[in-house]
Parts: C-alpha cells; structure tokens; sequence
C-alpha cells in the first residue's frame, strides 16, 4: 500500500511540478506581452526636466516631484529605477518576485521547502483569485506599489509565525540564527510598512496580535524584537504619510489602481476553516493568528473604502495573501490528519491552473 501511495504521489508531483513551470513560463509570456502604460509612462521621465530618464542622476532629480505625486517615495524610486533598467529585465524582476510571494506564502503556511505542491498552489491561486490580475502583476506601476511590498511582509509574518510556534525553544542552540531572525523581522516591518501604508497598519495588528497569543495562549513572554518591529512598522507608515502629496484631493493615496473582489478568497479560506472544525480537526495558535489577521484584513478593507481621498489597493492584494496563506496552512494540517485530502489538493492546483490559463487565452484572443 505505501508502495502505491509514493507512486503516485510521484506522478502527482511530477505532474504538478511541469503545471508549475508551464505556468510560470505562460506568466512571463503574459508580461512579456504587456507594455508600459499609464503612469508607466508618466514616470518614465526626469520628473524635474521633463527629458528622458537615463540615469540615477534623474531619479535623484525626480525626488521632489515624486513627492507631489502622493504615495510612498520608497515604491516610487524603485518604480523609476524597474523603468529605467528596461522592460525585458523589469519583466524577469516581476515574474520572479511573483514567485517569491508564492514560495513565501508556502514557508507562511508551513509547509517544507521542498514541498512543490504547496509552491505553485499559492502561485496558482493569487492568479485565479484576482480578476485584475493584469494590472496587479504584469503592470509595472501596479506590480511595484502593491504586490512588491508584500515581499518584506511576508517574510515580517514568517517571523512572527515562526515566533509563535517556536519562540525561544530552538534559539538555545542557534542564538545567532535567532537574532538574525530579529532583525530581519524588524528591517521587513519597517521596509513593508514604507512602501505601503496598508501593509504597515496590518504589521502593526500582527505584532500587537503575536505579542498577547505568546503570553496569554503560548504562555511565553514575547521576544523584544515584536516591540521593537511594532515601532518599526509606525515609523514606516509615518515616513509613508510624510510625503506632501498624500494629502492633494488626487493623489497615488487616493487614486484606485486595483479593483478586485477578495469575497472569493476570503470565502475559500473560511470553507476549509469550516471543513477542518467539521471534521475534528483542531487550531493551534499559528491558525488563530491567521484568522485574526485575515478578520483584521478584511474589516480595514470596509473602513478604508469608506474614509474619502484614501484608496484600498494594497490591502486588497494583502488581504489575498493571507487568505491563500490561511488556506494553504488549514489544508496542510488537513492533509497531515487525513492522507486522502491529498489528491483534492492536487484536483484544486489543476482546476485553479486551467481557469487561469482559459482567462489568459481569453484575453489574447484565443477563445472566448
């Protein structure tokens, strides 16, 4: 019977794996095909003199007008420097980046580094589940002011849930190991929350959220490091709002580049959550941190869509995120008390590669 089980799951991965790379190479055909456009174009300038952006020396130039513009200046002079190293190797950054936000996503719902199914999963369904993916991650202005960010965010969460479900049991034998982590948990708090606004309030709830789940469930005081990030993601979010044209009646802040629903993945995240509790699974605290971060997500998603001149486009893209991380952690924990949830896993990354890659044709011509 083990014999069965480890051909198939042979074949399975096998078969995952060329979906993963066919996709990944379908996404850079997609990018590829997808110029500079909108403000793409406006930024592909000397802000100050108007000629043609062709140095460092021009974006150094450019800061005081990227200022007027509102939004972070972090995320738009690493927009101006994408533009300016060309389109073919912007298109390798982005895709790659992509890729990233998927593996992070994997190692965030704790899954092994190895693990292919728990890779392309993710990178799957960030594609499914956005319908405005062309302007969240082929656009360069999109891709470089929203889904960028979630990069330092992500790997502040991994810390955090690493924190969580560890804390100090293995800093005993790997004290260096252990401040690294540290410090690279309050440097991605600071970086998330400076290029963009949204995911600094959503670091903000998790280290405040991560602080009181180790002392009142974990019952392990939390490390220093959680304060001291806590006061690198408001600082971060203050350096956001101290650029001048955040508070133009139109600004970056203001204007909405995004528009998706995140109903479907929220919903998704919430039907595993019920399926798991119905079936006897159990939450730790890694799961109850994702569910508070997931609610967090999604009340701020209302409260910002209703403040006027303040726009909701990196917390829809953060609030997708989580969902798949939250997802892809409960159906993990699924599959570990119950093998035979495996193949759903596979059917789901096969489903979710074939409406993504229908959407794609459709929207070159190829069908309708």
């Amino acid at each position: 019977m083990s014999d069965t089980f480890s051909k198939k799951k042979i074949i399975y991965t096998t078969v995952i794996s060329l979906l993963f790379a066919g996709m990944t190479a379908f996404v850079f055909y997609m990018q590829v095909r997808f110029p500079y456009v909108l403000e793409d174009v406006d930024y592909y300038k000397n802000l100050s003199t108007g000629g043609e952006l062709k140095s460092i020396k021009d974006i150094f130039q450019s800061i005081p007008y990227l200022m007027k513009n509102g939004g972070s200046l972090l995320s738009l002079v690493v927009l101006q420097i994408m533009l300016l190293i060309g389109e073919r190797a912007a298109d390798v950054l982005n895709v790659f980046a992509m890729l990233v936000i998927a593996y992070l996503i994997s190692r965030c719902s704790g899954a092994k580094k190895g693990n292919v199914l728990f890779i392309a999963l993710p990178f799957f369904l960030m594609l499914s589940l956005n319908s405005d993916w062309q302007y969240s991650y082929l656009w360069e202005f999109g891709i470089v002011n929203y889904v960028f960010p979630a990069i330092p965010f992500l790997v502040f969460l991994y810390m955090i849930i690493y924190e969580v479900a560890f804390g100090n049991e293995k800093a005993n034998n790997a004290l260096t190991k252990s401040r690294i982590r540290a410090v690279l948990c309050c440097l991605s708090a600071f970086v998330a929350a400076y290029a963009n606004a949204a995911y600094g309030l959503i670091i903000i709830f998790v280290a405040v959220l991560a602080i009181i789940l180790s002392g009142k469930v974990v019952g392990r005081a939390p490390g220093l490091h959680l304060y001291i990030s806590l006061g690198c993601a408001v600082s971060g979010c203050i350096f956001y709002l101290l650029v001048s044209g955040n508070f133009k009646k139109v600004s970056v802040m203001s204007s909405q580049y995004i528009s998706f629903s995140v109903f479907p993945a929220v919903v998704l995240a919430l039907l595993i959550l019920a399926v798991v509790l119905r079936c006897g699974g159990w939450l730790n605290a890694v799961h109850l941190l994702l569910i508070g971060v997931l609610c967090f997500c999604v009340a701020m998603r209302f409260i910002i869509q209703a403040i006027p001149f303040v726009s909701f486009n990196g917390i829809q893209l953060a609030t997708l995120f989580v969902s798949i991380i939250l997802f892809c952690s409960l159906l993990r924990s699924f599959i570990r008390e119950n093998k035979k949830v495996t193949i759903w896993a596979y059917i789901l990354a096969g489903s979710s590669f074939l409406y993504t890659v229908t959407a794609m044709l459709e929207h070159i011509g190829g069908i309708s």
